[in-house]
């Protein structure tokens, strides 16, 4: 099933739930969903589905491929559907012979299938040793920083996988995101040398002529947070003074936070933490990763639709002003498609709204990661990636 809308930047959507095929006429609303430590998401919203659907589709596989005419880039999603919501109102009758007016079909990617609660313990593992024994398991394809650092122990209690995943990686000040079955771990400090994705986003001058014509990616609002202390963030300064497991103190220095989007600020306050490590080392590192999270501004944009931009690439805004262009961090986005509509919500991310030249790090860039394939009603990657990038 192909769905596309009549707006000109309307994506080509590519649509298969359980090899069952929908009149996409149906389809009233797709919108997609993807950031950083979080599955990925799909919603799609039916209008008169038929009611023995609704049971059929539960955990049923889903493949949407999304792009756009004259932008390369596009998007795959691979996963399952997890629930639906059928919605029902007396007074609007029946809907293409169906009761459900409404049927919003929840999909999560495929890392849902890493949610089993597990126990296992970890004797000093490296993170490439975390990470290839959950790839093997599930058999997907990854691609991690080179880090040589070894836990001492780890314990994972009544944890899933996919949470296991998280708060390792958040230890080291790592970000993650699984697209299709590719595990990607990344630094967001080396996000602008990496470029999961890199696109230019502009802004349309209030008096360019009629004959203006609407591209991808033109900012149409901004909505901005920008402080030393933000609903989201602040930017103290920490550090850790604590007793390992032999009685001897733990004494972090405080991280210097360089993300190289623009000129750091910091609150000029210092805070302790409470951890638990049990060493000198995971301490540091601990407080080095609370800082790599640290962006004292933050934008959520509303663009005209793009199919590329996604969570941990970089978006470079041009044509605001001196202050607020450059390179923007990229943590979410929410494509939303319907018959006659196509926006993005992009949430970004900096360092100050300034005009401070930004650094990028050499460092390999984001490669192609192998396709999926349904195996036995289940997502794997067609073929076995192992990619350690410096």
């Amino acid at each position: 099933m192909i769905f596309r809308s009549q707006n000109p930047l309307s994506p080509i959507v590519d649509v298969t739930i359980g090899n069952v095929y929908i009149d996409y006429l149906r389809i009233v609303q797709i919108e997609m969903t993807l950031s950083e430590n979080n599955h990925d998401l799909v919603k799609i919203t039916f209008a008169g589905l038929n009611t023995e659907a609704v049971a059929d589709y539960i955990n049923a596989p889903v493949t949407i491929s999304w792009h756009q005419d004259d932008v390369p880039e596009g998007q795959e999603f691979r996963g399952y559907v997890v629930w639906l919501e059928p919605q029902y109102t007396n007074s609007q009758g029946l809907v293409n012979q169906s009761p459900f007016q409404l049927t919003v079909v929840h999909c999560l990617g495929a890392s849902f299938d890493m949610r089993p609660k597990v126990v296992r313990f970890w004797e000093e593992p490296t993170l490439l040793e975390i990470i290839t024994a959950i790839g093997l398991k599930y058999q997907f394809s990854w691609s991690i920083p080179n880090d040589d650092f070894r836990f001492t122990r780890l314990t994972q209690t009544e944890e899933s996988d996919w949470e296991f995943l998280l708060k390792v990686c958040d230890y080291l000040g790592y970000s993650v995101t699984i697209h299709g079955t590719h595990i990607h771990v990344f630094d967001r400090y080396k996000s602008l040398g990496r470029q999961i994705s890199y696109h230019r986003l502009d802004v349309p001058l209030s008096n360019q002529s009629s004959g203006f014509q609407v591209t991808p990616g033109q900012i149409l609002g901004m909505n901005m947070t920008a402080g030393n202390t933000t609903p989201y963030e602040n930017t103290n300064t920490e550090f850790v003074n604590a007793m390992d497991n032999n009685g001897n103190i733990i004494g972090t220095l405080p991280f210097e936070r360089q993300s190289g989007y623009g000129e750091t600020i910091n609150s000029g306050i210092q805070d302790q933490l409470a951890m638990n490590a049990v060493s000198y080392e995971l301490a540091q590192r601990m407080v080095e990763g609370r800082a790599r999270k640290k962006f004292p501004v933050r934008a959520v944009l509303q663009i005209t639709g793009l199919a590329g931009v996604k969570p941990g690439g970089v978006v470079n805004i041009q044509k605001f002003n001196n202050r607020f262009d450059g390179f923007w961090y990229v943590e979410s986005v929410c494509h939303t498609v319907t018959l006659d509509k196509y926006f993005t919500e992009v949430t970004v991310l900096k360092d100050a709204t300034n005009d401070i030249a930004s650094s990028v790090p050499a460092i390999s860039q984001y490669g192609t990661a192998p396709e999926s394939v349904l195996v036995d009603t289940k997502w794997k990657a067609s073929t076995q990636l192992e990619e350690i990038y410096g």
